[in-house]
């Protein structure tokens, strides 16, 4: 992936972020904080000015409609987070060119025209319940930016062509994501339902078929069950990269509170698997410090991605900031 540079237009008069969010971003390393902060306001102008809660709810892009999460990977070390761009009350059919419009301030490449307007259509095909978010990730040599497209459920053409058939299981699309510079998308479904007996289909469009015993046996160990029926929630996203010169890459996608409960829990656990992946847990732990006893069933932990590639294996958790 080919980053940029941070164009932001520090002059501006922009509201300050959430103080969560300011919190989290304290935990990282600076100019790395200070960069993603500034990104952050940019990408949130929208919403100032505005009263809360509606300046910071209504989002689907979280559990409790907070627009903005934080991401962790052990196979990439940038500063990563996801934001809903746009005024909260936006249209979602209008967000698509409300993140192209703050991407091209920011100094982001374009998405290709014909890629563009195929999205436009693919969207004008049905309801969407948010449009489109902008994910950043910021590291010592820049930004780089991805679009996340929704994809309607009615929605019919090239762009919503599930990456997987199963003959016992609907695969419903839900996402396309574009990364700016790289000439890469990624297409996501969800998948209910989906069993061991399924992981070999899954992996077999990025060519990993053979490893479906092993990520079946990682999904048990970090589960600490053996699984006979179902993967660990009601359904499972699943996700493929491709484009020129890409390696072939998928994800499986699994709410965290599936596999371990609260955010206490999932705390713990997946800061010790991941550092047996030789990954440093450290400003994970400090962000999520205020979650560290939070036993509720509600979690404000997203999504966990176990990604497989030829080189091996990655995880990745989304994660809302919260101040206590």
């Amino acid at each position: 992936m080919r980053d940029t540079a941070c164009a932001i237009d520090r002059g501006r008069e922009v509201d300050a972020v959430h103080p969560a969010i300011g919190r989290a971003l304290s935990a990282f390393d600076q100019p790395l904080a200070s960069n993603a902060e500034g990104l952050a306001r940019a990408l949130l102008e929208a919403r100032a000015g505005r009263t809360p809660p509606g300046r910071w709810g209504g989002s689907p892009l979280t559990g409790d409609g907070f627009p903005f999460e934080l991401a962790f990977c052990t196979a990439d070390h940038r500063l990563r987070f996801t934001v809903e761009p746009g005024a909260p009350d936006l249209e979602p059919s209008n967000r698509l060119d409300a993140a192209n419009a703050v991407l091209r301030r920011l100094g982001a490449e374009a998405m290709p025209a014909d890629l563009l307007e195929a999205c436009r259509a693919m969207q004008g095909q049905g309801p969407l319940k948010y449009g489109a978010w902008i994910s950043c990730r910021v590291g010592a040599e820049g930004c780089a930016f991805k679009r996340y497209v929704e994809v309607p459920a009615e929605a019919q053409g090239p762009l919503t062509q599930a990456p997987v058939r199963l003959p016992d299981r609907v695969v419903l699309m839900r996402m396309i994501g574009y990364s700016a510079g790289a000439e890469t998308v990624e297409t996501y479904a969800r998948i209910s339902s989906l069993e061991p007996r399924h992981v070999a289909a899954v992996l077999a469009p990025a060519g990993l078929e053979a490893r479906a015993a092993e990520c079946l046996a990682f999904i048990e160990a970090a589960y600490g069950h053996t699984i006979r029926g179902r993967l660990p929630g009601p359904s499972v996203g699943v996700s493929y990269v491709r484009g020129p010169g890409a390696a072939p890459r998928v994800t499986l996608h699994f709410y965290a509170r599936a596999l371990w409960g609260s955010d206490a829990r999932i705390r713990t656990r997946f800061s010790c698997i991941a550092a047996a992946f030789g990954w440093n847990p450290d400003v994970y732990l400090r962000v999520t410090e205020p979650m560290h006893a939070r036993e509720d069933w509600k979690t404000f932990h997203g999504l966990l991605g176990i990604t497989l590639d030829p080189s091996g294996m990655s995880l990745t958790i989304g994660v809302r900031p919260v101040i206590s």
